[in-house]
């Protein structure tokens, strides 16, 4: 029996790990990935990564492959059994040259503008999605923040601790001695009615702002490209066409951009 391939269509180190543990043995790169996530020793969860394939019941024989650079994508895609794509864009023709012997197409994230729905219809390709759970860490983390910051909740826990409060002559939002104030913590906001103003409204931006609009904050965002009215309108966003603008507006300001050499300024 041929064996089967798990195509990875970007250099990712999530990708290394499960190229790693379909492959049996750890690449170079993949070496780096490992510590990166696991730090000095490695050695044991290689170990667990190598022995997943029997645990989930995998075809012998299937290997991973993963391909550095986007552009030689097409050199590639007609010995895939498998496309698994994060950012990569997955078009018509590419589908179409893999069309013979493509099974699936895996999303990895839930968002799947970069692969083109009509052509995976059109050639019979099942298309799948994966939401990250790194993606609900972030956006739950930064939740966090954005509630520490309007309860001023290291200031309170300290004042709490000391049974003492801040007097700094501001005012909360908010009778500052209610049962809830333990310390009497001057200058502690709401979130509801607030704005806030996100840097990039992708995967994970989105993930926030689903999250701020529950609480009744409104979502404003910047970035190159402006989403579809239909993103836009799920979490009420109102796009700015400069940074600046945006600022000028939010009471709290998120980033959430790819690390990469543009945006590292």
């Amino acid at each position: 029996m041929a064996s089967q391939v798990v195509l990875f269509a970007e250099e990712d180190n999530m990708f290394r790990l499960m190229e790693a543990s379909l492959n049996g043995v750890a690449s170079p790169r993949a070496e780096r990935a490992l510590h990166y996530f696991f730090g000095e020793s490695i050695a044991e969860p290689l170990s667990r990564l190598t022995e997943l394939p029997g645990i989930l019941g995998l075809p012998p024989g299937i290997r991973g492959i993963i391909c550095d650079d986007e552009a030689n994508l097409s050199d590639y895609i007609r010995e895939a059994d498998y496309l698994v794509a994060e950012s990569a864009r997955v078009t018509r023709d590419l589908i179409r040259l893999g069309r013979v012997r493509l099974r699936l197409i895996h999303k990895f994230g839930w968002d799947c503008r970069n692969i083109d729905p009509d052509a995976v219809r059109e050639f019979g390709v099942p298309t799948v999605n994966l939401m990250r759970i790194s993606t609900i860490s972030v956006a739950e983390h930064f939740i966090l923040l954005i509630l520490s910051l309007a309860r001023k909740l290291t200031h309170a826990h300290a004042a709490a601790l000391a049974r003492s409060g801040c007097n700094d002559g501001s005012k909360s939002e908010g009778p500052p001695r209610t049962s809830f104030n333990w310390g009497g913590i001057q200058n502690i906001q709401v979130v509801s009615g607030k704005t806030l103003g996100m840097v990039g409204l992708g995967e994970n931006g989105l993930e926030i702002a689903r999250r701020a609009y529950c609480l009744g904050m409104k979502i404003a965002y910047y970035q190159r490209h402006r989403l579809p009215e239909k993103l836009e309108a799920s979490v009420g966003a109102v796009y700015h066409r400069s940074l600046v603008d945006l600022m000028k507006g939010a009471d709290f300001v998120g980033i959430s951009v790819p690390y990469n050499a543009s945006t590292k300024n």
